[in-house]
């Protein structure tokens, strides 16, 4: 289960464009049994000084809801700290942060030699920053796209550049629902959704988090990254496309987390540089039982790799579809590297054939795959779509409507 969307709404702020002072400074204190709700007067709020937009700090049980916020220089449209029960909701967060240019002289040609960055705010500029003791804080039904900065290719050097959300050591319980976070060729993220402290315990989103029904995409680096503790953290109906890496789980170090049911594919970046579907890496080298993520019920597909085992790292990977060339490389390899590495196969099917973006076979229905308690009962098949779902939605949303085609005719006559 996870936490129901409606909260009670005990008084609402709105915001004046034509009079606000930025940043806006939230330190309101609701409670459970009665929110405070802040909106803009006519939805529209445009930043254009080099300050946060939102400064949110020793709140609780606050919601923005339904705003479309052009960003400030400064990046952070919402820089959050030290609250709890925060509800980002129905926001449009566009058009922030510094146009910025590295200076790639020094790299080198598929060296990935750390470039000179011309950057004086951060390695990021996301715009969403959950801070340090942040609790039960919510991002739904958010679209954040077009940021002024683009992430550079790992041609150069590690990515850098804008995310969508940076999770920076928050005190856990953290979900992300039916958001769409968009890049493009033009305007890619370092990566979408970004942690902070990848090999620490309470790096990234630490525990207790739900990232479900999610499109992430076009990001220089991962789609999303849930490095660090990965104590009970869930990734399930999410999409994530046309990224270097899908997602990352690397880091896992205290565990254990549960990756089931998303579609995660179309590797690729600008230069056509493509890593894994699914990136892993450990650090407990003493006892990898320790370090563990559940990986089930998911379709890989693309031409990138699949899957790799590091050290350090247990995986148990069951009622997977992997579809394209390169899964072959890793998918169904399991690489010890020095005996510290696990990696449990069952029930997955790796297949070569020809992926049609668009019209993707997401489920393997020919096929059974084994039952996982509480998740996946008798007679599962294997890959992300069940037997009986005949219609194609993903992410996951609880939409009243569903989609029968996924044609779109623009300008066509039909005379």
């Amino acid at each position: 289960r996870t936490w129901r969307s409606d909260v009670p709404i005990a008084r609402t702020v709105w915001i004046e464009p034509s009079r606000v002072k930025f940043p806006v400074v939230v330190s309101d204190r609701g409670k459970p049994d009665g929110w405070v709700r802040y909106m803009v007067r006519g939805g529209k709020l445009v930043n254009t000084d080099p300050v946060h937009t939102f400064l949110v700090t020793n709140a609780a049980y606050v919601v923005f809801d339904d705003m479309d916020i052009h960003g400030g220089e400064a990046g952070d449209v919402f820089h959050m700290r030290d609250s709890v029960g925060i509800r980002l909701r129905n926001l449009n967060i566009h058009d922030w942060g510094e146009a910025r240019q590295p200076d790639f002289s020094e790299a080198k040609k598929g060296r990935c030699i750390p470039v000179k960055h011309k950057w004086n705010t951060g390695w990021s500029q996301p715009a969403i920053r959950i801070g340090e003791g942040m609790k039960e804080t919510v991002v739904e039904r958010c679209w954040v796209h077009d940021p002024k900065e683009c992430g550079n290719s790992w041609y150069y050097s590690h990515p850098y550049g804008p995310t969508a959300i940076n999770m920076q050591y928050p005190d856990g319980s953290t979900v992300l629902r039916w958001n769409d976070f968009i890049g493009s060729d033009d305007k890619r993220w370092n990566d979408a959704v970004a942690s902070i402290g990848n090999f620490t315990e309470n790096g990234g989103f630490n525990r207790d988090a739900d990232i479900f029904g999610n499109y992430m995409c076009f990001a220089a680096d991962d789609s999303i990254e849930i490095d660090g503790g990965q104590r009970n953290v869930r990734v399930y109906g999410n999409r994530f496309d046309m990224s270097f890496t899908g997602l990352s789980v690397q880091g896992n170090v205290i565990s254990p987390s549960y990756v089931w049911s998303n579609i995660i594919g179309g590797s690729r970046e600008e230069f056509g540089l493509q890593g894994a579907t699914l990136k892993t890496a450990g650090v407990k080298k003493n006892n990898p039982s320790d370090c563990v993520s559940w990986i089930f019920n998911n379709t890989f597909w693309g031409e990138g790799d699949g899957f790799c085992c590091r050290p350090g790292f247990t995986a148990y990977l069951y009622n997977n579809l992997f579809l394209g060339k390169q899964m072959l490389k890793t998918s169904m390899k399991d690489n010890p590297q020095d005996g510290i590495a696990q990696t449990v196969f069952r029930a997955n099917t790796v297949s070569e054939k020809k992926i049609d973006v668009s019209g993707i076979d997401i489920g393997d229905s020919a096929t059974s795959g084994v039952e996982i308690p509480n998740f996946a009962p008798k007679g599962v098949v294997r890959g992300a779509v069940q037997n009986g779902q005949t219609q194609f939605m993903w992410p996951v949303r609880p939409l009243p409507f569903v989609l029968d085609r996924f044609t779109v005719d623009a300008g066509r006559s039909r005379a």
